[in-house]
């Protein structure tokens, strides 16, 4: 069975951040949080939505709504 292009970046992109744990397993909190900004990249932004921001138990929030969706209040 043949990999995506998609699959393969994924692939990379998880064994880079094994890669840097083994080297490294007293990674701060900081490290792994920048390592882990990096999971978006790969991600395309969703087409034909709408935004709407929020807080949700005390997190803010985003929602995403397709067209003629009826956000929440």
């Amino acid at each position: 069975m043949e990999i995506s292009r998609e699959a393969d970046t994924l692939r990379a992109l998880y064994q880079n951040w094994t890669d840097q744990m083994v080297e490294n397993p007293d990674l701060t909190i900081a490290n792994l949080r920048s390592m882990f900004d990096e999971w978006g990249q790969p991600a395309l932004e969703p087409e034909n939505v709408s935004y709407k921001s929020d807080h949700v138990g005390g997190v803010e929030a985003i929602w995403a709504y397709q067209p003629g969706q009826i956000p929440r209040v």
